[in-house]
């Protein structure tokens, strides 16, 4: 997540930093909810942010969506998730 500072422009708030706070299973064992909030860096105080990301199991595939709850006086520029790697096409199917 980029949130610059007025003294650190390339402020990026990190999984390092932030471990999971909660995890959450959805009805039925078809998705669960993720959520890390009162994110830290090394140059700031907890900051009022909460991230939750939803993962849900559909018939089609994996649904993710993601929600930022900004009550920090900073701004959020960019968020990068999820970042998936290390994902190979099974053998017997054409989509992934």
């Amino acid at each position: 997540m980029y949130v610059p500072l007025p003294e650190r422009r390339g402020h990026f708030l990190t999984e390092k930093e932030n471990p999971l706070q909660s995890v959450e299973m959805h009805p039925g064992n078809r998705g669960i909810t993720l959520v890390w909030n009162k994110l830290k860096s090394p140059f700031t105080p907890p900051l009022e942010i909460t991230l939750r990301a939803n993962i849900y199991l559909s018939g089609s595939g994996l649904l993710v969506t993601t929600e930022v709850e900004n009550k920090s006086s900073h701004t959020i520029e960019s968020l990068g998730y999820p970042i998936l790697g290390d994902i190979s096409l099974p053998n017997s199917d054409k989509v992934l």
